[in-house]
Formats: C-alpha cells, sequence, structure tokens
C-alpha cells in the first residue's frame, strides 16, 4: 500500500504534467479518497477549481488550467473543443467567453463552461495538445463550422498553413461522420470542394482522374463530348462523358466553371431537359474523385450491370 508521503510526491508529479491539476478519479486511483482530499483541501494544499478537480497549491491559474480543469471535470471522454480548441492550436486569436467542451455524455445543468454533447465523437477524432485532451485540427474545423460557419474558411486554412492538416483530411472526416441535419457539414464540404481546386488543377485534370479511375476499376470507358438532341433534332447540351447505350450522361462539375449562380441556374435546366429526353444524369466533383472514388467506382458499376441485366 502506499504511504501518504508517496502518494503525496506521486499525485505532485502527475499534477506537474498537467497544469497542476488532478481529478479526484486520479487521486482515488493513486490510493486516496474524499478524506485524503479533504484533509488537504484544509491544510491549504489543494484549492478546488470545479467539481471533482483540485489544484496543488501555487499551480498559476492561466487559461489553459481553466480548460482542463473544464476537461476534467466533466468525465473521462471529455475533451476541449469548437473554439476554445481552435485558439488552443493557434487557429484563432480571441478566447471564447466560455471554455468549450464535448463529450459523448449528458452533463449537469450547473457549469461554468459551454457543454456540447456529440454521439459521433471517438478515439480517432480526439488527441492531446498542451497536455489537454481536445478534438482534432479537422473535427475542430467541424464542430467549429456548426455553430459559426463563418470561421470555417479562415480556421481551416490556418490549419492548413500550421500543417496540422490538409483540406483532404476535412473532406474525410465530412465523408465519415455525414449525416442528415448534423451541423457544419454544409460549410466543411462546399470549402473542401473549392479549395481541392487550387492552385493548377482544372477541368481537364479532373477528366483524366475520372478516366483513370474508372480504368483502374476495369470498367469500360464513356464516350467523350457526346451531344444530345431533343425530339426535333435541335442542339440541348454537349454532356463530358455519356454511356449512350444506358443512357447516362456525366458531368463533371469543377468548382472555378460552375460557381456562378446564373451558371448554376443554366446547368439545372440543361440537366431538366436531359431527363425529360429520358437520360440519367451522374454529377462528379473533384470530391468525389478525390474522396470518395470508390464509391463512384462502384455507382458506374451498377449502372453498367444493371443495364446488362
Amino acid at each position: 500500500m502506499t504511504t501518504s508521503p508517496n502518494r503525496d510526491v506521486a499525485l505532485a508529479r502527475l499534477a506537474a504534467t498537467q497544469h497542476g491539476l488532478l481529478s479526484r478519479t486520479q487521486i482515488y486511483q493513486n490510493g486516496g479518497d474524499s478524506n485524503f482530499v479533504a484533509r488537504r483541501i484544509t491544510r491549504g494544499h489543494y484549492t478546488e477549481v470545479a467539481d471533482h478537480v483540485v489544484a496543488l497549491a501555487g499551480a498559476p491559474p492561466t487559461w489553459h488550467r481553466a480548460v482542463l480543469a473544464a476537461v476534467l471535470s466533466s468525465g473521462p471522454d471529455a475533451v476541449a473543443s469548437h473554439e476554445t480548441a481552435a485558439v488552443l492550436y493557434g487557429l484563432l486569436d480571441r478566447r471564447p467567453g466560455l471554455i468549450d467542451v464535448t463529450t459523448p455524455r449528458p452533463l449537469p445543468r450547473r457549469r461554468s463552461w459551454n457543454a456540447h454533447r456529440s454521439r459521433d465523437l471517438i478515439g480517432r477524432y480526439v488527441t492531446e495538445h498542451n497536455a489537454i485532451p481536445i478534438t482534432t485540427p479537422a473535427r475542430t474545423v467541424l464542430d467549429l463550422a456548426g455553430v459559426k460557419p463563418w470561421l470555417t474558411a479562415r480556421v481551416a486554412d490556418a490549419a492548413v498553413r500550421l500543417d496540422l492538416m490538409t483540406h483532404a483530411d476535412l473532406g474525410r472526416m465530412v465523408e465519415e461522420v455525414a449525416r442528415k441535419g448534423r451541423p457544419g457539414i454544409t460549410a466543411c464540404r462546399e470549402l473542401v470542394v473549392s479549395r481541392l481546386e487550387w492552385s493548377d488543377r482544372n477541368e481537364s485534370e479532373l477528366e483524366d482522374r475520372f478516366l483513370g479511375l474508372l480504368a483502374g476499376a476495369g470498367l469500360p470507358l464513356p464516350q467523350p463530348q457526346l451531344v444530345i438532341l431533343d425530339r426535333g433534332g435541335n442542339f440541348v447540351c454537349r454532356v463530358d462523358y455519356a454511356y449512350e447505350e444506358q443512357r447516362a450522361a456525366i458531368w463533371l462539375d469543377g468548382y472555378r466553371f460552375h460557381r456562378d449562380e446564373a451558371i448554376f441556374r443554366r446547368d439545372r435546366t440543361v440537366q431538366n431537359k436531359v431527363v425529360a429526353l429520358g437520360w440519367q444524369p451522374y454529377r462528379y466533383t473533384w470530391w468525389d474523385v478525390d474522396l470518395r472514388p470508390e464509391a463512384l467506382c462502384a455507382e458506374m458499376a451498377r449502372l453498367l450491370r444493371s443495364d446488362a441485366a
């Protein structure tokens, strides 16, 4: 059994690694009990800074300490998140008025920080930064986009500049947690689609990648630049690719050339005409080619199989 002096030394060493803080759970795991804690609070060795969390005497009351105290008080699976995580990573300068903590379980109403409950907070979305459990950079961007979408681009681009993540990392995160109504998905998806086309990426490169995916999957290649005419022989449009026998019209939409509102409306009008003529439309972007290539190829394979059947 650990003696009291040795216990104090062990706990002091642990507290030194986490901004001078200890949770009651950690104290109990090291052989202490509620009486042990109460005696040290009475003697001034410990100060209670949050529910179930104490600070060693002399530990400076920094903002980082306050963040960790909120996390420790919220349970073993809690992490710093949202604006708080963004500040810790250096993605934002201004600290939020209330510390943000995310946890998979509900918390009591009485608390002095923002508690966010998440059903999809799993291990690979969690890391540690400056001794504080925290959401990963990509997860931080997604969570923040859900409450303050106007910050999405600023925070995501800062994370990329600091080499904390790539825009593709964010895209993969979105694909993993996307569900109807999930906050932040739309803002992040739109951002990633635009950022994947920065630098020298263009329409022809998108087409090359698309054909390369189909060829790599062993699928027959579609006919390029097929002209579709209406029943009177009038020009309707020219599609990027088509499986004419299957009446499948394929568009590859580069964000740079399809983000204008007038062009967007025109594209949909043309697509409706094509559908009325009995064609099945398929639209793909850099998002599909870069982040969901297996799903894209599977969709094309189903199309070709259904026709063969």
